[in-house]
């Protein structure tokens, strides 16, 4: 199935399946009322047939990181199960699901500026806690960890975890990663330094598990550039880092990466900035681009969203539904209503239909 989630100031909202031209399932509206539910992530859990929801909660009486569990027709099971994360002024959700262990691992950013950490929490399949929030960084000083992101590999019962770091006490930047038992989320692989520059400003981890060679893909952003890099099993760095940016036409940031059914080759996406405009706002779009695992380009890059009037479509995620050999990309249709879009892509990643509005 197909499914993505609103980037909603108010409530969520859960998309039902997508076809290549139209919604084809029901929105269904996860939250209510006025608590400021943003920033979601799910995983699929296959063994029960639903999803589970990880989103942050800004206002109410109890802000902070929640889970929800959802039925695969995108009905709530339960009610919203907090972490023990308290509401910082920005958090980054990702969510991964095991189904050796059967246990979700959520990760996300807590806290702000130069005291950003990675915070870990198992939870079991119903949504309780089995290892209460944990801190996965290794504490640097004066050290803003910021935008992880967590994948299961099979092999081992592993989860990866990836994230940025700024350090503005060294004047360095970079991107760690960190191997957890999904088990019971005990360290195998401690805080190994993937990348590590003298300058920069690194951001915003995407990580993409491939079964067929036991490996992984990584991509961030750094001072407006996408860069990727191809990780064994054991995460050493197999692929150089390449760099992908266009001095013609502004940044690109925000990346997120899927692989395709085969596992020959990969998509990702990220949103590029066409104008330093700031009346009202900047002007992105995104775009997508086919690469082979040794990271080099096939085909063409393809804008996703159109280049229209002042266009705002920012933060985008892909997903793959083998099933149905497509592609969908999630993102923010407007910085100023947080009106969330979706476009599916075909095998080739190319963009199918148009932008459906949600």
């Amino acid at each position: 199935r197909l499914v993505t989630l609103a980037f909603a100031v108010l409530p969520l909202v859960l998309v039902g399946p997508v076809s290549a031209q139209d919604s084809v399932g029901v929105n269904r509206q996860l939250t209510s009322g006025f608590d400021g539910d943003r920033l979601p992530a799910a995983a699929y859990d296959p063994l029960r047939d639903e999803y589970m929801v990880v989103f942050l909660q800004v206002f109410g009486t109890s802000p902070g990181v929640y889970v929800q569990r959802v039925s695969a027709a995108g009905d709530t099971i339960g009610g919203r199960i907090p972490l023990g994360i308290a509401e910082g002024s920005f958090h980054r959700n990702r969510i991964a699901f095991s189904q050796t262990s059967r246990r979700f691992l959520v990760v996300c950013k807590a806290g702000t500026g130069n005291g950003g950490t990675v915070i870990g929490v198992l939870l079991n399949e119903d949504g309780t806690i089995a290892r209460p929030a944990f801190r996965i960084d290794n504490p640097r000083v004066l050290t803003d960890a910021r935008g992880p992101d967590v994948v299961w590999r099979q092999a081992g019962d592993q989860f990866l975890v990836a994230w940025a770091w700024n350090d503005s006490y060294n004047a360095t930047a970079g991107v760690s990663a960190e191997v957890l038992s999904a088990s019971d989320a005990s360290r195998i692989l401690d805080d190994v330094l993937v990348r590590e520059e003298a300058r920069g400003s690194f951001a915003n981890a995407s990580l993409a598990y491939r079964a067929a060679g036991d490996t992984y893909w990584l991509m961030y952003d750094s001072s407006n550039r996408v860069f990727g890099v191809g990780l064994d099993s054991g995460v050493a760095v197999q692929t150089p880092f390449i760099p992908f940016g266009n001095a013609l036409e502004g940044g690109k940031q925000a990346p997120s990466v899927a692989w395709n059914s085969a596992g020959d080759e990969f998509v990702a996406v990220w949103q590029v900035m066409l104008s330093t405009d700031v009346s009202p706002f900047f002007q992105f779009i995104v775009q997508s681009q086919r690469f082979r695992p040794d990271g080099s380009f096939v085909g063409a890059i393809q804008d996703v969203t159109p280049r229209t009037s002042a266009p705002m479509a920012t933060l985008p995620t892909v997903s793959h539904n083998p099933a149905a050999a497509r592609f969908m990309v999630s993102f923010e249709l407007d910085q100023n209503s947080y009106d969330t879009g979706v476009r599916v892509l075909d095998e080739s990643g190319v963009p199918q239909g148009s932008v459906l509005a949600v």
